[in-house]
């Protein structure tokens, strides 16, 4: 019994050590986050926030022309402007409040509500390269769901 848990802890350490050398470059950030000049225009730049690095991408869309909006799930006026004055280098940001989410599930609902409200039809969503797909997975289904009460269409 103790062969097979000291030879699953290996495995399940070696796996997440090669994992980590392919997905994440050296500085602790994932490879190629974005490069600005393949993206298009974005209607909206959403960031299901959690931790302050996925802020500064955001905003730097915004200030190079990449996005017209910004959305921070969950975020406050002050922390808004106070994002804005530490990222945005002088640069006049759009942004809509979302200041109620705690959940991802929340941050999917309410600002799926927004993009309706907002008539987007092109969104870049920046949240963890670990968190992305069910961040995506349940914004997907979040608008899917106000497309069948409203008939309008927002997510591709």
């Amino acid at each position: 019994m103790r062969k097979i848990v000291l030879s699953t802890i290996i495995f399940i350490t070696l796996y997440i050590f090669i994992a980590s050398i392919l997905f994440w470059g050296r500085n602790g950030k994932p490879k190629n986050i974005y490069q600005l000049n393949l993206l298009k225009t974005y209607d909206l730049a959403l960031v299901f926030n959690g931790e302050n690095d996925r802020i500064a991408p955001a905003i730097d869309l915004i200030c190079k022309g990449k996005a017209k909006k910004i959305i921070i799930s969950p975020a406050t006026k002050f922390q808004m402007d106070s994002y804005i004055k530490k990222y945005a280098k002088g640069e006049r940001i759009h942004y809509v409040l979302e200041p109620n989410a705690r959940t991802t599930h929340e941050n999917a609902f309410y600002c799926s509500e927004i993009i309706i409200h907002e008539k987007a039809n092109n969104i870049i969503l920046i949240t963890s390269f670990y968190h992305m797909n069910r961040s995506h997975r349940l914004l997907s289904l979040a608008l899917r769901d106000h497309r069948q009460c409203s008939g309008g269409s927002a997510w591709e």
